[in-house]
C-alpha cells in the first residue's frame, strides 16, 4: 500500500515538474521570481545540512560502529541498537537526500514551492528535536561544538523561514 501511494505522489510531482516547464519556456526560458535575501540563505542552510548529513552517513556506512566518527562508546548507551546502521539511513535520508530536495523546491520550482517551505519548517524543528535528544542522552559523553552549531542552523532555519518576506515569497502561487 505505502509503495502505490509513494508512486501515485511521485507520478503527480513529475506531472507538476513539467507543467512547471512548460511554464518557464512560455515565460522565455526563465521564471519571473526574485527571490529574496532569506531564500538564499535558506538554500544556503539546507546545502549545509545536506552537506553534513551526506558525510556522516558516508562515514558510517563504511564504518557501522562509529569508530571513524568516534561513535563507538554511543553503543553502549543505545541497547537496542546492534550496530549504527539505522543512525545512518536517517541522517543521509532525512539530513542528506531530504535538504536537497528541498533546495531544489525552495530555489527552482516556483510553481510547488509551498511545500517546499513547509517541509524546510518542519525539518528545522526536528533538526532541534534530535539535537536536544542527543545532548540529554550523551551529555555524559560530553559536550562538542556540533551541538549548538545545529540547534542554531535549526533555530535559523525556523526564524529565516518566518520573515514575512521569505513567507510572501512561498505564499505566492
Amino acid at each position: 500500500m505505502f509503495i502505490k501511494e509513494f508512486l501515485c505522489h511521485a507520478f503527480m510531482v513529475v506531472c507538476r515538474l513539467r507543467s512547471c516547464a512548460r511554464s518557464a519556456i512560455k515565460l522565455g526560458g526563465r521564471f519571473s521570481v526574485k527571490r529574496t535575501f532569506g531564500v538564499k540563505v535558506m538554500l544556503l542552510v539546507e546545502l549545509f545540512v545536506a552537506l553534513g548529513g551526506i558525510s556522516a552517513g558516508i562515514n558510517l556506512l563504511t564504518d557501522h560502529s562509529g569508530g571513524y566518527l568516534g561513535l563507538e562508546t554511543v553503543l553502549h548507551y543505545i541497547s537496542f541498537l546492534q550496530d549504527l546502521t539505522l543512525v545512518d539511513v536517517w541522517l543521509t535520508t532525512v539530513y542528506g537526500v531530504l535538504p536537497l530536495i528541498l533546495a531544489v523546491g525552495l530555489w527552482m520550482l516556483a510553481c510547488t514551492k509551498r511545500w517546499a517551505w513547509f517541509v524546510a519548517l518542519v525539518l528545522g524543528a526536528v533538526l532541534i528535536v534530535w539535537i536536544l535528544t542527543e545532548v540529554v542522552i550523551f551529555y555524559s559523553l560530553g559536550f562538542t561544538f556540533l551541538y549548538p552549531l545545529y540547534a542554531v542552523i535549526g533555530a535559523l532555519t525556523i526564524g529565516v523561514l518566518c520573515l514575512p518576506s521569505v513567507r510572501r515569497y512561498y505564499a505566492k502561487p
